[in-house]
């Protein structure tokens, strides 16, 4: 996993509509106008600028591009705006000129990154799921409830994942508790997996829009899809977690 591109995305979901652009791009990859390598400029290039460029050029999709039209004026501002509240954040004593300079160059910059990570995460979620040999091929033990491995799988890319999982566990280790059973250590190592995984926004569609409390039976099911997928992996984690406390601070009183 490219760690830069995680913490990439991570500063710029801060800023920017992160789903909407993602959107747009896949829109505007539909559209056959523009090598994707050069997508950036479209981000903040506006309704009447796109229209006007393409106007005598062949567009291979004419209802892609009426549908990227329809979003430009909006993915434009969006830009604009997330740019401008980071450089204002941290240049509000500069002249106008100068502070005009450098939004247009933060807009540039940022368009760039949003559309690295787009490229980076664009079609690299089932494949991988599906392709990846050694231990992460084998860690769907016994999950085998299909919708949510479906859900799972469409919505997280594998390098992600992996990841989140790694990290999880070094945290888990870390917090190891000698009161914890080995279930309680698992069902927590899996909570925060998921927690993880919602607060990425890679799981945005179980939360609900009215409001904002997850949707109970798509979230326990997904629970104890994990729960069921990492077994192995939470296991060892759980002996590992044991050996280095006891290591630490002598070996634990399982009678009391």
């Amino acid at each position: 996993m490219d760690t830069d591109i995680l913490k990439k995305y991570t500063q710029l979901k801060k800023h920017y509509p992160i789903k909407k652009i993602t959107e747009y791009f896949n829109i505007l990859q539909r559209t056959g106008i523009t090598n994707m390598y050069g997508g950036a400029p479209f981000l903040y290039m506006g309704k009447k600028m796109i229209n006007h460029e393409y106007t005598y050029k062949h567009i291979p999709d004419e209802e892609a591009f009426e549908e990227l039209l329809d979003h430009a004026d909006e993915i434009r501002q969006s830009i604009i705006y997330g740019a401008y509240k980071q450089v204002h954040a941290q240049e509000d004593i500069l002249g106008d000129d100068q502070h005009i300079r450098s939004v247009e160059r933060k807009i540039q910059k940022d368009a760039q990154d949003l559309l690295r990570v787009w490229m980076h995460f664009k079609g690299k979620v089932i494949n991988e799921w599906e392709e990846k040999p050694g231990l992460w091929g084998s860690i769907k033990r016994g999950a085998n409830n299909d919708d949510i491995k479906n859900y799972l799988f469409r919505r997280v890319p594998l390098d992600v994942f992996k990841t989140i999982v790694n990290d999880n566990i070094k945290f888990a280790i870390k917090e190891y508790d000698p009161y914890y059973s080995q279930y309680d250590f698992h069902n927590g190592f899996v909570n925060i997996i998921l927690e993880d995984l919602i607060n990425y926004d890679y799981l945005g569609e179980i939360v609900d829009d009215f409001d904002m409390s997850l949707k109970e039976k798509t979230y326990n099911d997904l629970h104890q899809f994990l729960y069921d997928m990492l077994f192995e992996i939470g296991e060892k984690a759980y002996i590992e977690a044991v050996r280095q406390y006891e290591e630490e601070y002598g070996d634990l009183d399982y009678e009391n």
